[in-house]
C-alpha cells in the first residue's frame, strides 16, 4: 500500500517531535514510573513511524 504525501509529512513531523521528546525525557535527572513508561512509550512509537517510513 502506498502512502500518500500528506500522510507521509505528518509522519515524519510526528517523528521528530517524538525523538525530541524522548530526547528531552531521558536528559530528566529525576527518576519516576512515569518518565520510564513515556520514554518506552516513544520508543516504540519512533520505532512503528520508522518502519512505515521503510514500508
Amino acid at each position: 500500500m502506498e502512502i500518500n504525501e500528506s500522510v507521509l509529512l505528518a509522519i515524519k513531523t510526528e517523528l521528530v517531535a517524538a525523538k525530541g521528546e524522548l530526547q528531552r525525557l531521558e536528559n530528566l535527572t529525576f527518576a519516576s514510573e512515569l518518565k520510564e513508561v513515556r520514554i518506552e512509550t516513544l520508543k516504540q512509537e519512533i520505532q512503528q513511524a520508522e518502519e512505515r517510513l521503510k514500508g
